[in-house]
């Protein structure tokens, strides 16, 4: 398999349609078929830019995975939904994220009488306290997607 059906393989992974990849890449639509059709090969410029989507660009070029790629298909798919997310949502997914982490980490060091709370929406989506290490979590997190837009 060559370079230009590696491109396709990439694309295909991160969800992008032809269109879609060529105004991510400030590229046009018959340069990204060009590219997959082995007409033409993208220059350093653009594989920099397929690298900022979340391509493989080691994958593409040589057909080697990337060991710090993730291995698991549950992994891939996480992070490959991520990428294709607004920023809102990207920030949305970190604060869920982290707090799904620190509930798994302090499920054994809280006490079973302790109960969520709920939303006011009547969402089933516990609530932390606002002194439970989760909270002091999620308000990292925010504090760094606040800092990251900056």
């Amino acid at each position: 398999m060559g370079i230009s059906l590696r491109l396709q393989e990439e694309r295909k992974r991160l969800g992008l349609t032809q269109e879609a990849a060529a105004a991510r890449l400030d590229a046009t639509k018959r340069s990204v078929i060009n590219w997959e059709g082995g007409a033409a090969l993208p220059g350093a410029e653009v594989l920099a830019r397929y690298a900022e989507l979340g391509a493989n660009v080691l994958y593409i070029l040589t057909g080697q995975r990337d060991s710090s790629q993730p291995q698991i298909a549950s992994e891939q798919v996480l992070i490959d939904s991520y990428r294709r997310c607004s920023v809102q949502a990207q920030r949305n997914l970190l604060q869920t994220a982290t707090l799904l982490a620190g509930s798994a980490d302090s499920n054994e060091q809280q006490s079973t009488s302790q109960t969520s709370t709920y939303s006011s929406s009547g969402s089933n989506m516990p609530v932390p306290d606002v002194d439970s290490p989760n909270a002091a979590k999620a308000r990292q997190v925010r504090k760094r997607a606040t800092k990251m837009d900056k």
